[in-house]
């Protein structure tokens, strides 16, 4: 008797977007709101727990998929479970272990693991994140489609779209607003910046807050220091360095890409800087920035606005 060949059905792999969709669909409502954003730039300690934890919860979401063999990226998939379940295990190190931070701190701190010691697994789940964020965003617009009335012929022309806000009017708002908050009293030094590019608004302070090692990198070497300067000296740095952070870069040629390479993602970039001055009450002056911020802002083609500002 001839031996048959009995036949194995094996369930078909999905595509990275079914993937995609599979997780989307198991999210909370928090956690959605998270791949919306865009992030605080300056978060109390509540709110940076509460990130962290709606991103674990994304990354939990994802394992579900990833340990049956579904892709998400191009890492496959058994690759990219562990480096999500490595990156799971910091953030618990970090919010939930004996080691654990206060908010601002474990937030800060998981960055910079992600540039040293995690920085694999952290871009992995980086690139991660970006295809669940693209992948909302296309399952927003076609929900947003979908309950749109049908357009009937309009017997009168329909009026014309609002206009949108360049980067330059949004900074002139920004300042606008800033310029009038209370400057903080007494001698020491303090300067805001606040940076508009692609339509959102990133603000940096001279606060001693540590940078990103790619944002260090990125100014570094465009800049001649003068004498006694250090990067991190800087508030338009600072700003910076939360443009660096958002947009998850993990590379130079991606940061001067994002501003120079044509097509250019972020065009007419615009940043102001300011500083409290005063003797008996401070206030918020406009100035212009150093010439050593002068040298790494050409170098990006970041316009600086100083149309009556003071040095």
């Amino acid at each position: 008797m001839r031996n048959r060949e009995v036949a194995v059905y094996r369930e078909p792999v999905p595509s990275p977007t079914e993937t995609a969709d599979a997780v989307l669909t198991g999210l909370t409502g928090s956690q959605a709101a998270y791949l919306r954003g865009p992030a605080l730039q300056t978060p109390d300690d509540a709110q940076a727990l509460a990130e962290l934890e709606a991103l674990a919860g994304v990354l939990r979401r994802a394992l579900l998929e990833l340990e049956r063999g579904r892709p998400l990226t191009e890492v496959p998939a058994f690759t990219l479970t562990g480096l999500v379940q490595e990156v799971l295990r910091e953030i618990a190190r970090l919010t939930a272990g004996h080691e654990r931070l206060p908010g601002r701190q474990a937030r800060r701190a998981l960055a910079a693991w992600g540039q040293g010691a995690g920085q694999v697994a952290f871009t992995a789940v980086a690139d991660l994140r970006r295809v669940l964020v693209v992948r909302l965003q296309a399952r927003d617009a076609a929900r947003l489609a979908a309950q749109q009335p049908v357009q009937r012929p309009a017997q009168r022309p329909a009026p014309a779209p609002p206009v949108q806000r360049g980067n330059a009017e949004i900074l002139a708002e920004e300042l606008a607003k800033a310029l009038r908050e209370n400057a903080p009293q007494g001698t020491e030094t303090a300067v805001r910046a606040i940076l508009v590019a692609g339509g959102r608004v990133y603000r940096g302070r001279n606060d001693g807050s540590g940078l990103l090692n790619l944002t260090y990198a990125v100014v570094s070497h465009r800049t001649v220091r003068l004498e006694g300067w250090t990067v991190g000296n800087c508030a338009e740095v600072h700003a910076l360095d939360w443009f660096i952070h958002e947009q998850g870069f993990t590379t130079e040629d991606e940061v001067v890409a994002a501003f120079l390479t044509q097509p250019v993602a972020f065009p007419d970039s615009w940043i102001v800087a300011m500083d409290a001055r005063g003797r008996d009450a401070r206030s918020w002056f406009k100035r212009t920035p150093c010439e050593n911020c002068q040298q790494w802002l050409k170098a990006l083609g970041i316009k600086a606005d100083t149309k009556g500002a003071t040095s």
